[in-house]
């Protein structure tokens, strides 16, 4: 039973951690998309010619923001941060600030550390790519800004037992969640969360205010690795480990038939 409990608990840990790697491709895919998109529209020629005018870049930036309305804006930069046209003017931070910015403006394409600009209360992303026209090279940048939960929908709807949930961990330690902030971004204060942190991958138990928790992790490398996102999935180990439980209570209840057998094929060889 003892070895049986040992490979139950390993097999539950297998299929947790399989889970939080799905989570997290789920996300990946979302990541990979925003990336086609970026890279599409930037090399749309009315946005990529540099004398095209503000008004012809500002009707068709409004125009793929209708036929995408999940983006919260859709911007054209030049290479200083300034703004050459947008679909909606949303970004109330600095361009020439923002590290999607900074990077695309390098010639690599680019997502932004969360962004919770001024006068926003909800979290997003931004995805930027340079924009090249023929033998000018790269002289502008285009970035498209995504709410929270387009890469996060997956996760959301993750049930792990009765009450576990996935959740997104930012490079710094940030939990990410969709929905209103009430203040600036905070590193996750869970006991278990510079455990968590120390890891890429694997699962591992902590405790929470007298409750043993398990979590699952698996890793998100962004911008050519420099920015590691975590996938976590947290769970009661009570709920984690109920297919656990269940088989241990049925070795129990075998367990218990096998000695009532044993003893009555005693007593009845015995009576014989």
């Amino acid at each position: 039973p003892l070895r049986a409990r040992s490979a139950s608990s390993e097999t539950t840990n297998q299929h947790l951690q399989l889970l939080a790697t799905y989570a997290a491709n789920g996300v990946v895919r979302r990541v990979d998309e925003s990336v086609q998109l970026a890279q599409t529209l930037a090399a749309d020629p009315l946005l990529a010619y540099p004398n095209s005018g503000q008004e012809t870049r500002d009707v068709r930036l409004k125009y793929y923001h209708r036929l995408s309305p999940i983006l919260e804006d859709l911007t054209l930069l030049d290479m200083n941060g300034v703004v050459l046209a947008s679909s909606r003017n949303a970004y109330t931070g600095k361009w020439a600030d923002s590290d999607a910015f900074q990077r695309a403006s390098q010639g690599s394409v680019a997502i932004s550390s969360p962004v919770l600009a001024d006068g926003s209360p909800t979290l997003s992303f931004i995805t930027a790519a340079p924009v090249s026209y023929q033998e000018t090279g790269a002289w502008a940048v285009l970035a498209i800004q995504l709410p929270l939960f387009y890469f996060t929908d997956q996760l959301d709807s993750m049930q792990i037992g009765a009450t576990g949930r996935a959740f997104l961990l930012e490079p710094g330690g940030a939990r990410l969640e969709p929905g209103v902030m009430d203040g600036p971004l905070a590193p996750w204060s869970a006991p278990a969360a510079a455990q968590v942190m120390a890891r890429t991958d694997g699962v591992l138990q902590g405790q929470d205010k007298g409750t043993a928790l398990v979590y699952a992790i698996a890793s998100i490398p962004l911008n050519n690795g420099e920015d590691v996102y975590r996938v976590v999935l947290q769970a009661p180990a009570s709920e984690a480990y109920a297919d656990l439980q269940r088989l241990s209570r049925l070795f129990l209840i075998v367990g218990a038939g096998l000695v009532a057998l044993v003893t009555l094929g005693a007593a009845v060889v015995a009576g014989l």
